[in-house]
């Protein structure tokens, strides 16, 4: 059954190639949806102009996933570039770039489902991490960046996790813990994992309820932990500590609806779903936004 799917997807990709290269196709060869559509499935890119790595990173964290493609390959070649700079300040910049970058990558190729792709992303991330703890004075920001990499793996879609990676996890954010006392994503970090245990908490569907024990440490994950509290903290600071609206609002909203909320939770729903869309990771959020809205709306509006 694999291969007939291996050679399904291995023959469309062979149609669009065809359709690319054809005459009539000419114009459209970079701009044409068959083309954006080759590129994203293949991570094939036409090149940016742009060489600034700060501007390339931003384009990465918050434009549409072509540019986000695009972007990243463009940074990968500075990468390779100034590999041999001698500017440890230079080495920093762009390795912390691209921890960053791969991590955005990750958490596009999880919602589009090419898991192949979102295991070389964190190798590649992971690579970059170790590089990059070998630069001066860049411990602590490269711990930082490596434990949001490792998050992105682990949480794709619910907890898709293993031992393995849970404490992978768990040391890694120790270590970010250790050299970012007071940094506010990594503490962002610890409550959105903290909050996200304390939802499973009854989920017979969920084979692993008892995750929770697993995250011991981190964040207080313990039973006097209250998630819509802890949230809160945050609620002025949603893009400071590495979030957006559509993530925040939607996790903040399932909380009310645990605690049977549920106008509290509609009220957090209507703000996520105002949340700027503008990728296949914002989109997939709204997606779920949007379900859950629906279903606490009828069931709280609806004649019974």
């Amino acid at each position: 059954m694999e291969i007939k799917s291996g050679l399904y997807i291995a023959g469309i990709l062979f149609a669009l190639a065809v359709i690319l290269t054809s005459t009539d196709c000419k114009n459209e060869r970079k701009t044409g949806a068959a083309a954006r559509l080759f590129n994203k499935v293949i991570g094939f890119t036409p090149k940016l102009k742009e060489y600034d790595i700060t501007k390339l990173l931003d384009l990465i964290l918050n434009d549409a996933d072509l540019v986000k493609m695009a972007a990243y390959n463009k940074l990968f070649y500075l990468y390779k570039k100034q590999a041999n700079t001698t500017s440890d300040e230079t080495k920093k910049l762009i390795a912390v770039a691209m921890i960053r970058s791969t991590t955005e990558l990750i958490k596009y190729y999880s919602v589009v489902f090419n898991y192949i792709k979102v295991k070389i992303a964190l190798a590649d991330g992971l690579e970059y991490a170790k590089k990059c703890s070998k630069i001066k004075n860049a411990e602590a920001e490269c711990n930082k960046w490596k434990t949001m990499l490792i998050e992105a793996y682990v949480y794709r879609h619910k907890f898709a996790i293993d031992r393995i990676s849970v404490q992978k996890f768990k040391e890694a954010y120790a270590r970010a813990k250790k050299t970012n006392p007071d940094d506010k994503m990594i503490n962002f970090l610890g409550t959105k994992v903290s909050c996200e245990v304390k939802l499973m908490e009854g989920n017979k569907k969920n084979a692993l309820r008892n995750l929770d024990m697993w995250f011991k440490g981190i964040n207080n994950s313990d039973q006097k932990f209250d998630c819509i509290t802890e949230l809160l903290k945050y609620e002025n600071e949603i893009e400071i500590v590495g979030s957006y609206p559509g993530e925040y609002y939607y996790l903040l909203g399932r909380a009310y609806a645990k605690q049977k909320n549920n106008q509290k939770a509609l009220e957090c729903l209507v703000k996520a779903r105002q949340g700027p869309i503008v990728c296949q990771k914002t989109r997939s959020k709204n997606k779920k936004v949007q379900e859950l809205y629906e279903k606490l709306y009828i069931g709280e509006y609806a004649e019974h």
